[in-house]
């Protein structure tokens, strides 16, 4: 008879960790940019809301509306995700996000109705708030304490500046591009 099986994901022994002095910074960096995905899609579209609002010829006060539709999304994908990675482990559920957040940004991207829009943007939602989740649990999965604590003062730098630049640019966007053009990049940064 064998040993009953843990319902936690096999998670690497300290032996298993990474134990250089240095952290490994490429992956650091890639998981910050899974981090910024969240912070850039709520801040970067905020001025072209006026611009969205004449094309779907409503009010600018009207479309404002999804930006609590992503907040809604972020609430609930969270509570699923942060289960989910640990019962799975932490690469599906970021594929499966990740996935969601690109479907999700070419519905928006095309559509000419506002509240499908309101939906894209909670299934964008859904998407993007798996990168909180899954990165810092792969962060705490893999470092040891002290380049834990490295790595995350890094991802609240990326998540301090995210929402700082987003808004300054979503504005360039503007100057050289429709509104369109803001989804689409967010489309090239997930994938």
């Amino acid at each position: 008879m064998s040993a009953p099986k843990s319902s936690l994901p096999n998670r690497p022994i300290a032996s298993e960790r990474v134990r250089s002095a240095d952290l490994p910074v490429a992956w650091i960096m890639m998981l910050g940019l899974i981090v910024a995905v969240g912070p850039l899609s709520i801040d970067m579209y905020l001025p072209a809301l006026p611009s969205m609002a004449d094309d779907f010829g409503v009010s600018t006060a009207f479309m404002a509306n999804s930006v609590p539709a992503y907040f809604l999304g972020l609430v609930f994908g969270q509570l699923f995700y942060g289960p989910f990675s640990d019962r799975v482990g932490r690469v599906k559920p970021l594929y499966i996000g990740m996935t969601l957040y690109v479907i999700a940004s070419i519905v928006c991207a095309t559509t000419n109705n506002e509240y499908v829009l309101f939906v894209g943007r909670t299934m964008q939602a859904l998407g993007a708030c798996v990168g909180a989740v899954v990165t810092r649990a792969a962060i705490r999965d893999r470092l040891t304490a002290k380049q834990t604590a490295k790595a995350f003062s890094i991802m609240i730098l990326v998540m301090g500046l995210a929402p700082i630049l987003a808004p300054s640019l979503g504005a360039l966007f503007l100057q050289f591009f429709s509104w369109h053009s803001i989804f689409g990049f967010w489309l090239l940064l997930a994938r």
